[in-house]
């Protein structure tokens, strides 16, 4: 069974597209540090993570989830519609995986690169939990709860979203370690009595054990930085903050490249 490092730290160097792809592979989460003001951020990231995969520039609208390509998605606090998303907002964003709604044989983004244009000026950071430790935790100390959230399929869904819904239990693996679909924002209404319950009972384990129990690991972005993750493998949330912070972020394709054009 192949391991992959939780989180690694990559330096900026001129030479580092020649190891990223590499790199990608073996860490489910890579912060790419001290990039240089002197570079281009967007087209640096642009080559960066076409050497991974696909990169399909897609943003979409949080209201009507209508996709566009050929662009990236910006996730910036926008005072006038800071109700609609959590993108717009400047609150803190619970644990969440990106792309759970999002059925597998429609798109399977496998990362995300995520890139700083402007930080915050307080708080604002990105954290995230280690996989196995979540899991270690639910196995030896919620047991019922974890057998739930491999057992129980949940639905999630964006309302209006062309590409329907995604149903999956919570938790799943493969060869490699644990995969989560989650986000506590997209259950979809239709779910049965028993999974709404059951998102309930671990958004409550996430907020209380693991973010409050001090369990996740932050990231404080700064302008020019960037974390590119295994989105499937990501359980991040972001901090609220004060500021006009403002990132940017695209999904990346692994395989079949043709379902992305």
């Amino acid at each position: 069974m192949a391991h992959l490092t939780f989180y690694k730290e990559l330096e900026y160097t001129p030479q580092i597209g020649d190891s990223i792809k590499q790199e990608a592979e073996q860490t489910i989460a890579l912060y790419v540090k001290n990039v240089p003001d002197t570079i281009d951020h967007e087209q640096f990231y642009m080559q960066l993570s076409k050497k991974i995969g696909y990169f399909p520039f897609i943003d979409e609208d949080p209201i009507t989830a209508k996709l566009f390509q050929d662009t990236w998605m910006e996730i910036r606090y926008t005072k006038e519609r800071r109700t609609e998303a959590y993108k717009l907002s400047n609150l803190n964003h619970p644990l969440h995986t990106d792309y759970c709604d999002i059925p597998r044989d429609f798109l399977d983004f496998e990362w995300s690169c995520l890139y700083c244009v402007t930080p915050a000026d307080i708080g604002g950071g990105t954290h995230a939990v280690d996989p196995e430790l979540l899991i270690d935790v639910l196995r030896t100390r919620e047991p019922e709860l974890y057998n739930d959230l491999i057992s129980i399929p949940v639905t999630f869904e964006r309302p209006g979203a062309i590409f329907g819904a995604n149903t999956s239990p919570i938790i799943s693996s493969d060869e490699i370690g644990p995969l989560f679909c989650w986000n506590h924002n997209r259950v979809a209404v239709s779910n049965t009595a028993e999974a709404k319950t059951l998102c309930n009972r671990f958004n409550d384990f996430l907020v209380l054990r693991i973010l409050g129990g001090g369990l996740v690991v932050p990231v404080h972005l700064k302008k020019g930085e960037a974390l590119i993750f295994q989105d499937k493998r990501f359980l991040h949330g972001r901090y609220s903050f004060y500021g006009n912070r403002f990132l940017k972020k695209s999904p990346i394709i692994k395989n079949n490249i043709e379902q992305a054009k």
